[in-house]
């Protein structure tokens, strides 16, 4: 038998939880997909506390739990994949979770709470258990746990990195997650940008000392509007560095009045 203070002494060497954590925060600083995040998350805490699996899920309380990534040693079965909500879930591990304290099982074949799910953790060769579900308004959204392929005693110590960690892993995903969102989302707008026929271009309103609309930078523009008005390449220019003169006054005092109002406003410029 191992336990928590044997086993993962080689991963740790005389690295502190605190130094560990920082280890992670430095490895997902930059990662932009939220799936990496959680192999990254999975594959670090598995080497550190020496688990022979480790799962960043995803809850739908009530209906499915989702595994896209885990990081699997000594020999265990990754589980990946899609699962109903009772696959993982009895009243005893609800109350536990529902509680807010990290679940711990020392032993699986020992300990009276998993009742008629101890053969599907056998199963899996998980003798020993630890997991922090994340709740968010009330509601399980994901969880973080490891098993190990021998019985453990569980320090508060261990039990305190899993929970810390658990959490910070759930924010990176949604920070990853919400920035493939905008990626994306920025793709679809220049993709349109770009195709539709109609000249549009985005600018920048500049004012001399006297605060009166005197030029603009073009920043972005697209090819119909090169197509419609002459104007090659303009984007990062202003009007006058670009064709000599500035734009009429009545246009500019147009966007200045936009600008000022953020009331939409309409011309016809004629080039």
């Amino acid at each position: 038998m191992r336990d928590s203070d044997t086993a993962p002494a080689t991963a740790r060497g005389e690295r502190t939880n605190q130094a560990f954590l920082l280890e992670v925060a430095d490895a997902l600083r930059f990662v932009g997909d939220p799936l990496e995040v959680q192999a990254i998350a999975t594959r670090m805490l598995g080497e550190f506390l020496d688990a022979s699996r480790v799962a960043y899920v995803e809850m739908d309380e009530g209906k499915e739990i989702l595994i896209h990534r885990d990081a699997v040693r000594h020999g265990a079965a990754s589980i990946q994949g899609r699962y109903t909500w009772r696959t993982f879930v009895n009243p005893n591990t609800e109350r536990a979770w529902r509680s807010g304290e990290v679940w711990a099982i020392d032993d699986v074949e020992t300990d009276p709470s998993l009742a008629d799910d101890r053969a599907n953790y056998i199963a899996l060769n998980a003798r020993a258990m630890l997991a922090h579900v994340i709740q968010k308004d009330g509601k399980f959204v994901g969880a973080l746990g490891l098993h190990s392929a021998w019985p453990r005693t569980w320090s508060d110590a261990d039990k305190a990195l899993l929970r810390e960690l658990a959490e910070r892993t759930w924010v990176e995903v949604e920070r990853a997650r919400a920035a493939t969102a905008l990626r994306e989302s920025e793709e679809k707008y220049r993709s349109l940008f770009a195709s539709i026929d109609e000249g549009s271009c985005i600018l920048e309103l500049l004012f001399d000392r006297d605060g009166v609309a005197s030029d603009v930078r073009y920043l972005e523009v697209n090819p119909a509007f090169e197509r419609q008005t002459g104007l090659a390449s303009p984007a990062g220019r202003t009007h006058i560095e670009h064709v000599g003169v500035a734009p009429g006054s009545s246009w500019l005092e147009l966007c200045a009045e936009a600008l000022r109002s953020g009331v939409p406003r309409r011309q016809e410029v004629f080039w």
